[in-house]
Order: structure tokens, then C-alpha cells, then sequence
């Protein structure tokens, strides 16, 4: 990683294989540029995690089984892993020494255990019959978590043994799931937010998170947590959608924060200090220019453009800033640092934001299996960069 004075931050990923030529790209501005993962094999991107120590970026392939790997010091990808059935889900040991992603097909799911050293596949685990995704672990316990959406209810699976225990969820549907070490819970989230409480017993409740902004907000949906602050993130997504600061310690609202349409995802910083959430649609103006325009049934005013990258101070509960970004569903992650923000766009990119100066950084492309380095676009008259 390279920073520059003027605080951008030169970062690269890209994929290297299967792809034979790129077009011409014009030479523009390196204001805006962003970070593209180019190839004819890799369509679509999933989720992505950053490695425990902040050196390696992990991405699944939504529509092919792939797990790809990148280094953060060189923005070079490093490993193109095929894994059997569609990759979901990503989750890193305590250690960062391994990382275990969820991996189905023709019914069957299987947990994938990758070995963050060798950047190859060092076990894998049978779930049986079943479609699974969401993953999460227990870091003082070999404890693997994860959501059978066909079947409403969550598998906790010992690795050491090479068992599961499945934990019924009375036919709610489920949308992701998360692992609070500090008070031993799991956060499941879907037609509502359920808290199992592994100290009593696995007790089930309902948290009521409180009355929506409007009437079009749907349910509880992406989750993030920070054991340092004992905050939990919850995203209800919506036109406008919401996200739910919850104490863990008191259980309780802190604040309920709305963040404008569509909302993806959502992540907190290592330190806690910002929560990040991605949109579809852009939130109310903020700290970027554009016009303004009245969204159908909102009643307030939105930007213009494309999607966007909020950041919210969750200890104020306020929106700080904003960073345009075409948003892509999937997760979104940042680095243990907080300087950076990834973003899965459309196409199978991702977009690395500069979080202090609210931009996107430059852009490499692979060619003919060789790394080159290119422009990035922001003019309607350039040429795109693809692969073949």
C-alpha cells in the first residue's frame, strides 16, 4: 500500500487469469478512479473479508466457485481457489490462520477451511443435504455457525468432532447470522432479530427493534458487531431504510439512524469509532454535490446518482459523510485499520474507499495474464476495460 500526501491511497485488486485483451482506456482524471476485478470466468462478486491482520483481502464468486485472494501491500491477486458448488459466506479463526467459507451444491452444503498461509484448501467439512450461507464462529471455541435457509434453522458445527447441532427457528426465515464472543449469543436475523443466548441453554427471544420510518421498511436484514463497544449493527432495509444501534451489554436502542434507500450492508471499524453502510439508492445530501430529487413516497430529499457509501459516528448516532460508489448486493468490509473500505460493485469489481477523504482509489486491470496498469474511467466517451 502506497499513500501518497495528498492522503489517496494506490491499491489494487485484480484477477489474473482467463483474461486475453482489454480495450483502449482514456487517459482521465485519477480523482475517481476505481478497482477492477477483470476477467472472463468471474462474473459476479459475494462477500469479502479482510484477514485479521489487514494483509490479505478475500472475495467469493457468487455464481462460480471460486475464493479469490489478495495481497494489500501489492493489490496483486494472489489465489484463485475452485471450491465445489457456489461460494458464500466468509469468516476468519481468531488467529487469522484460517478462513472457512461456505460452499453448495446439488443440494449439499459443505463448510471450506482455507489455509491463509499456503492460500489453499486444508479441509473440508460435510453439512449434509441442505442449502446453507451465512457463516460465523465462536473465536474461544472450534464452533462454526451457519443458516440451512431451506429448513429454518441454524447448524453449530464442532470442528474438533466433526459434528453439528441443529437449533430450530419455528419456520422464520433467516438472513444472516453473527457471533457475539463477548456475551456468547448468536444474532440471527430475517423475519425478525433473534437473540440465542449459549449461556442459557440456547434461549431463544425476539428483540422488537422499534417502529420503522416508514410503512415500506422491510425487516431486520445485515448485521455487524463490536465487541469493543458492545454495539450491534442491524440494517432494516427499505425505501428509506434504517440501521438499529443495539447495546449488547443493556440490550437496548441506543439509536435508530436513517441511512436513505435501499441499504446493502453494513460494517463497524475495528476501533467501533464509525459504522459503514452501503446503499443502492444515496441517502439524504450530505457531504457531496449533485442535484437533488424527490423520491416517490419518501417525502424527503435524496442525491442524484448511482449508489453510495455512508459513514455513520455510531457513538453520536450521526450521519459524518458520504462516498459515491455504484453498490452491488454483498457484503462490504474494512480494514483493521479503518482506512479503507471495500465494496463489491457491479461486474464483479471492487471498489476500495478511502475512508478519511471519502474516495475511491486507482485502478489495475489484468491482461493476457500480466498485470498492467490503466487509467481509470470517468468519461462517458471512454472506452470500458474488459476481458476478451
Amino acid at each position: 500500500m502506497v499513500r501518497h500526501s495528498n492522503g489517496v491511497i494506490e491499491i489494487a485488486l485484480l484477477i489474473t487469469i482467463f483474461c486475453p485483451a482489454f480495450s483502449s482506456i482514456a487517459s482521465v482524471s485519477k480523482e475517481t478512479p476505481n478497482i477492477n476485478l477483470c476477467t472472463d470466468s468471474i462474473s459476479d462478486l459475494g462477500d469479502i473479508a479482510i484477514e485479521p491482520d489487514g494483509t490479505k483481502v478475500f472475495a467469493t464468486s457468487s455464481l462460480e466457485g471460486r475464493i479469490l485472494i489478495f495481497s494489500v501491500s501489492s493489490g496483486l491477486m494472489e489465489a484463485s481457489i475452485p471450491v465445489v458448488g457456489i461460494a458464500s459466506g466468509l469468516s476468519f479463526s481468531s488467529d487469522g490462520k484460517k478462513a472457512f467459507v461456505i460452499a453448495n451444491k446439488n443440494g449439499v452444503g459443505n463448510i471450506v477451511e482455507i489455509s491463509v498461509d499456503t492460500d489453499s484448501i486444508s479441509n473440508v467439512y460435510s453439512l449434509g443435504a441442505g442449502e446453507f450461507h451465512g457463516i460465523t464462529l465462536d473465536k474461544a471455541a472450534p464452533e462454526i455457525f451457519t443458516a440451512q435457509s431451506d429448513n429454518s434453522r441454524i447448524l453449530d458445527f464442532n470442528v474438533l468432532k466433526g459434528r453439528s447441532l441443529s437449533i430450530p427457528m419455528g419456520g422464520w426465515n433467516i438472513d444472516q447470522i453473527i457471533w457475539d464472543d463477548t456475551h456468547a449469543r448468536l444474532y440471527v436475523s430475517g423475519d425478525n432479530l433473534i437473540e440465542i443466548d449459549f449461556k442459557n441453554n440456547k434461549f431463544k427471544k425476539k428483540i422488537d427493534l422499534g417502529e420503522n420510518h416508514n410503512s415500506f421498511t422491510i425487516k431486520p436484514s445485515a448485521l455487524s458487531i463490536n465487541s469493543n463497544t458492545s454495539r450491534l449493527a442491524i440494517l432494516e432495509w427499505g425505501f428509506p431504510g434504517d440501521v438499529v444501534i443495539w447495546d449488547t451489554e443493556k440490550e437496548s436502542i441506543i439509536s435508530k439512524i436513517n441511512v436513505g434507500n435501499g441499504p446493502g450492508s453494513v460494517a463497524f471499524s475495528q476501533d467501533g469509532d464509525r459504522l459503514y453502510v452501503t446503499n443502492i439508492f444515496p441517502p439524504p445530501a450530505l457531504s457531496f454535490g449533485g442535484g437533488q430529487s424527490d423520491q416517490v413516497g419518501v417525502g424527503m430529499k435524496f442525491l442524484d446518482g448511482p449508489g453510495v457509501l455512508s459513514s455513520i459516528d455510531p457513538i453520536h448516532t450521526k450521519l459524518v459523510g458520504t462516498s459515491p460508489v455504484t453498490v452491488e448486493q454483498g457484503s462490504l468490509a474494512i480494514a483493521p485499520d479503518g482506512d479503507e473500505a471495500y465494496v463489491p460493485t457491479v461486474g464483479g469489481k471492487i471498489s476500495v474507499v478511502n475512508t478519511q477523504y471519502n474516495r475511491i482509489v486507482s485502478t489495475l486491470v489484468a491482461a493476457d495474464g500480466k498485470l498492467k496498469s490503466v487509467p481509470a474511467i470517468n468519461s462517458d466517451n471512454a472506452k470500458q476495460s474488459s476481458c476478451g
